[in-house]
């Protein structure tokens, strides 16, 4: 048996998809401004920050800091900015100046892959996709292609099983594609055209690059904003609070809404609340709940929560440590498909936990776990002994 110590398997543990919709919760307020000659003006606002913003700006106005017609000429610039944006996000359409800002943001990444998909037969959504053909292109970004037609459009067209996608959700092949300078730049250029979109890991096509830019139906009005009443919306908004992603990090919430998701029957939501569990991330570390957690899930077919329930049985976590039992839900896991999984057998196999050593089965599992597009088994391809 080598040195790898089971920990290296919490690099691992199968989180669920992390959409990421851009909303945001406010509290109204409203504070009045005294202008030093008589008169009173006071602001409604529903975000805090924006309005502590305007109160000093209309402080400084007020008080001869600032020139007012200079002030009020910004103001008209932003207003018509903001017009525009609202106006193409209303006709699902990019701007010139989103555009313009987007090829801009990944000029620095020229010759980078990403792939833009949209639904089969909608011919909003595929104009709405070629504007980011435009802004793509005018980057020196390539663009994958493997649908028919495509060659010349740069807009893979797809066919939509099971729930139609809706709105532009970015598809992120591996969680380790998240780390990357790309992924970073794009997610933030999206973000500042005022863009709402969702992450998500995988491809809807074939994998032919890290980044998937998939373009849906338009989205219902429940979808627009709002509170969420479908499970995985309930989802997404748990996973923004659990990761930062357009509100502050706050675990308690993140479980709160992960726990209304589980309670209509969501397995990924029972997975994302083991793992809070098990990291002890907004609560008490508990490895017995976190199994209660992951077993839910994985009773549902959920394979994150049986690569998760692996990894307590491999570092004996809330139960009698069992490399048998470890490798039988990570076989379960993998037979679904879960390249963490085929990644966990691999090392199994190679250190020997609870096995005979076996390089060849272990380069078996990390070339299945390479091919579901994991980077992690290719390093780990070069280092196993031939």
């Amino acid at each position: 048996m080598t040195g790898l110590g089971w920990t290296a398997f919490l690099m691992f543990l199968q989180a669920a998809n992390p959409p990421v919709p851009s909303q945001q919760t406010t509290e109204g307020a409203g504070s009045p401004i005294v202008t030093g000659n008589g008169n009173t003006i006071t602001i409604t606002c529903q975000d805090r920050r924006l309005l502590e913003s305007i109160k000093a700006l209309v402080t400084k106005v007020a008080t001869k800091q600032l020139d007012p017609q200079v002030v009020n000429f910004k103001l008209d610039e932003i207003l018509r900015n903001v017009y525009d944006i609202r106006a193409s996000i209303a006709a699902r359409r990019l701007s010139e100046q989103q555009m313009k800002a987007l090829s801009l943001a990944l000029t620095p990444f020229k010759g980078e892959t990403i792939t833009i998909s949209t639904v089969e037969s909608d011919v909003e959504a595929y104009r709405f996709a070629q504007d980011f053909v435009a802004g793509f292109r005018s980057a020196g970004i390539n663009l994958a292609i493997y649908s028919v037609g495509a060659d010349t459009s740069g807009v893979n067209q797809i066919m939509s099983g099971g729930r139609p996608p809706q709105g532009v959700d970015l598809y992120i092949r591996t969680p380790s594609v998240w780390q990357k300078p790309l992924t970073q730049a794009l997610t933030r250029s999206l973000t500042n055209i005022g863009l709402v979109f969702s992450l998500q890991y995988g491809n809807l096509g074939p994998p032919r690059s890290d980044l998937e830019i998939v373009i849906g139906y338009k989205p219902t009005e429940n979808g627009g904003g709002g509170t969420p009443h479908e499970p995985q919306d309930i989802y997404r908004l748990g996973f923004q609070y659990q990761n930062g992603h357009g509100v502050p990090q706050d675990y308690a919430k993140a479980l709160g809404w992960f726990e209304r998701a589980a309670n209509l029957g969501l397995a990924e939501a029972m997975n994302a609340i083991g793992i809070l569990y098990q990291s002890g991330q907004g609560v008490p570390q508990d490895y017995g709940k976190a199994r209660e957690w992951f077993e839910r899930a994985a009773a549902k077919g959920d394979a994150g929560g049986m690569n998760n329930l692996g990894h307590l049985y491999a570092n004996g976590q809330g139960v009698p440590q069992d490399y048998g039992k470890a490798r039988e839900w990570f076989e379960r896991a993998a037979a679904k498909g879960n390249a963490n999984a085929m990644y966990n057998l691999g090392m199994i196999y190679e250190s020997g936990y609870g096995v005979q050593q076996d390089h060849k089965k272990a380069r078996d599992w990390y070339e299945k776990a390479d091919a579901a597009g994991m980077l992690e088994a290719k390093q780990r391809l070069q280092r196993l002994p031939q």
